[in-house]
């Protein structure tokens, strides 16, 4: 590695690191404690610079070899392997690939399972995917306010026969490995629908990932003090991670995708909204279910 390099790489540690210590602050809600003392800050920074080097070695991965391989390099150094079954994944043509979002490490999985040079990802706003580099060109980074601009950038994408991954829930969802995920899915968004009416030769295919959460990390005693849902699902998520980070721990981890049939533009077209959708993300998610 050169001095140049090396120098690129530590900024960019040092980067991704302080955004993580703002990722662990907001999941034990000590932000606006550590605004009014920064010191604080320094007692995550242990765990965040762990994680910084993977995700810096992640991104370099990148840049240099397979996305599938990037991801899963990442995931085995976290103690994860991973399990792919159901349908073949759609492989020709404008493709649109719908998931669930039960934890941090589903986009991850979903890469390996998928690994299509030409796939792009949906994803929320975050300052911390912009400090990536190789990833961000992979990225529609949706803002909070005004996102019509990135949806006709995905439609021209799948009007060029590219395929793209996308988490209509918006936020983390119940992993169906240990809990009935269903009510989420009443609230996915309706944008496919969307881009099926635009796209006609659109394929969709739906996805199920499973296991993402340990079964310790399922709402853990440690995230109930947290008022909002979501504010706890964040929490118990991010628990999990920092126990991977540094312990490899729970080791033997696995997480589950699953497969459904693939289904046409004119297929989601002809249902009521996102609806229909329900009983075949149903019979997915029985798949993964853990006893």
């Amino acid at each position: 590695m050169s001095d140049s390099t090396a120098t690129g790489f530590s900024a960019m540690s040092r980067r991704l690191r302080d955004l993580n210590t703002d990722d662990l602050l907001r999941a034990a809600g000590l932000t606006r404690f550590a605004a009014r003392f920064p010191a604080v800050r320094r007692l995550f920074d242990g765990p965040s610079q762990v994680l910084a080097e993977r995700l810096t070695a992640f991104d370099q991965r990148l840049g240099t070899g397979r996305i599938a391989d990037a991801a899963g390099e990442l995931l085995s150094s976290l103690g994860t392997q991973i399990r792919i079954s159901g349908a073949p994944v759609a492989s020709t043509g404008p493709r649109l690939f719908l998931a669930n979002h039960p934890g941090l490490g589903d986009i991850l999985a979903l890469l390996v399972a998928l690994g299509r040079p030409d796939l792009r990802i949906v994803a929320r706003e975050r300052t911390f995917l912009r400090a990536l580099p190789n990833l961000l060109p992979l990225l529609f980074l949706v803002p909070d306010r005004g996102a019509w601009g990135v949806l006709r950038q995905v439609e021209r994408h799948l009007e060029d026969g590219g395929c793209v991954l996308t988490f209509p829930a918006g936020q983390i969802e119940p992993d169906p490995a240990w809990a009935d995920p269903s009510a989420s899915w009443n609230h996915w968004s309706d944008s496919t629908a969307l881009w099926a009416r635009r796209v006609p030769q659109l394929t969709v295919q739906p996805l199920m990932v499973g296991g993402v959460r340990a079964r310790a990390f399922v709402d853990p005693w440690a995230a109930r003090w947290r008022r909002q849902a979501e504010d706890r699902e964040w929490t118990a998520a991010v628990l999990q991670l920092i126990f991977q980070v540094f312990w490899a721990c729970p080791s033997g981890a696995r997480i589950d995708v699953v497969a459904g049939e693939p289904l046409t533009a004119g297929d989601w077209r002809a249902g009521e909204g996102a609806s229909w959708l329900i009983p075949i993300l149903s019979s997915l998610a029985v798949t993964l279910r853990r006893r």
